[in-house]
This record gives C-alpha cells, structure tokens and sequence, in this order.
C-alpha cells in the first residue's frame, strides 16, 4: 500500500484505531485475543503511517520529483516501530516510551506527528 490511499487510510486510522487498540488490549488481557495478533495490528499501523508520510513527503517535494526527502521514514519500515510497539518490547506504557524518546535515554526521530524508533535501539536500550 503507499500513496494517497495510504494517507486516506492513515488519517481514518489515527482518528478510530487508539480506542480499538485499547479494547484489544483489554481483550489480550482477558485472554480472548492472542497478544501476537494486536502487535501485528500495531506493526501494520505503523507500516501504514510510514507510507502516508512517504506520501507526504513525496508531494511536498518542490521540484516535483519522486527523490524521497529525508524526513520521511524509510521504505521497509519494519525496522521502524511506534511507541505502542516499542512500549510492548519494553515492558512500559506509550507514555514512558514517549518520556525516554523526548529525554534522548532511547533514541528516535519523529516524522509527521509520529514518533517512531529503531527497533535495535529498543533491544539495546534492554541489554543497557
């Protein structure tokens, strides 16, 4: 998915998916969704997010061309992750993630109203 239905899509996503995501939440708790599956459904957001902003970026460009500018994510953003996923590897809330990122304890980049870590720096952050 990329282009302008990945910004559609994004924009619908942000404004109905948080509360979803907290009702799966309750489900993966209560033990009637398998946890593997909302991470997968915050992987997708966040590869959905990546292409919107891909998007974005790629229309701001003021020559017109298609050279990725740099304040877009990179393509394959699997390496990239949101503070919901980043929160699920640390063991913390959103928040906490969102703390560290803005303190430099954890290192990330914030691209479109996003922030979004490097999945190795949440690994190293753990072994640190």
């Amino acid at each position: 998915m990329g282009g302008f239905s990945a910004f559609v899509i994004s924009v619908l996503l942000a404004k109905h998916l948080p509360a979803e995501l907290v009702s799966l939440g309750r489900k993966v708790e209560e033990g009637r969704l398998d946890p593997a599956q909302l991470v997968a459904v915050r992987q997708t957001w966040a590869q959905v997010i990546a292409a919107a902003e891909m998007w974005k970026a790629r229309r701001a460009s003021a020559d017109g061309s298609t050279e990725v500018l740099a304040a877009e994510m990179p393509a394959g953003s699997d390496p990239w992750i949101d503070t919901a996923v980043a929160a699920d590897l640390l063991g913390v809330s959103t928040s906490r993630v969102r703390q560290l990122l803005r303190s430099g304890a954890l290192a990330g980049r914030r691209a479109g109203g996003v922030w979004w870590v490097h999945r190795a720096d949440c690994e190293s952050y753990l072994a640190a």
